[in-house]
């Protein structure tokens, strides 16, 4: 009433499903707190909001991250990081590209980790997030040097710290 606009059932249940994913994160469960991402997301989609519903399932990461489920956490990133590019968020995605890097170098596989932040650095450098673009590019310097690269690794960590310098970017 009054030009106000009011949530569906659907959309609060969504919502509910979100919040309370979170509340598991912050209680350190993770299991139920991958679920109810997981039913978010559904209820989303069925909204048609994929964007909504993507975004649900960013959170998701670090909970199968910090259940050891690494291979599960990085096929969630994978899958949310394509989905946000299809809808044009290419912000997120790169922030999404971030975790997803720092996944890949804790499970040793530095070559995709490289790609992964060279992608988000250069995204980052793209949209003028200077504080982002800093951090992808600290990833690359560390995943670059865990190739056995010699070349790349030792301009490629002084170039986040040039940056965070000249642009006053906490690092």
């Amino acid at each position: 009433k009054g030009g106000q606009a009011h949530a569906s059932k659907g959309e609060l249940d969504a919502l509910v499903d979100w919040t309370g994913g979170i509340a598991c994160l912050i209680q350190g469960e993770m299991v139920d707190a991958a679920v109810r991402f997981d039913a978010a997301a559904v209820q989303f989609t069925a909204l048609g909001e994929p964007r909504h519903a993507a975004h649900a399932q960013v959170p998701k990461i670090m909970a199968l991250a910090m259940l050891g489920r690494n291979d599960d956490a990085v096929a969630c990133a994978t899958a949310v990081r394509d989905q946000l590019r299809l809808l044009g968020d290419v912000e997120a995605a790169s922030k999404v590209s971030i975790n997803l890097g720092n996944l890949l170098y804790r499970g040793d596989r530095y070559d995709a980790a490289v790609e992964q932040f060279r992608e988000a650095a250069t995204q980052f450098a793209f949209v003028g997030d200077l504080e982002h673009s800093a951090m992808a590019e600290l990833g690359l310097a560390d995943a670059l040097a865990a190739t056995g690269c010699p070349a790349e690794p030792a301009p490629t960590s002084a170039r986040p710290r040039t940056l965070a310098a000249q642009h006053h970017v906490p690092v």
